[in-house]
């Protein structure tokens, strides 16, 4: 059973969370969101591949190189 300081400190971080997400919100850009998503999904790569699987490989061959 958790102590009252445990559910303080709970309703606290429930709180600081709902803050975060009021004030993403509040910046938050459609109109960039829309177009970050057409970026993304244009082919790389002179066209053999979409952006995602380009970043897999990018992400797949750093982690056989040790970075």
């Amino acid at each position: 059973m958790p102590s009252d300081y445990q559910r303080i400190a709970a309703e606290r971080r429930r709180l600081e969370l709902a803050d975060r997400k009021a004030e993403q919100e509040k910046r938050r850009d459609p109109e960039h969101e829309a177009a970050f998503c057409a970026w993304a999904a244009y082919r790389v790569n002179g066209g053999d591949m979409t952006f995602e699987q380009w970043r897999r490989q990018g992400m797949h061959k750093e982690g056989q190189d040790g970075q």
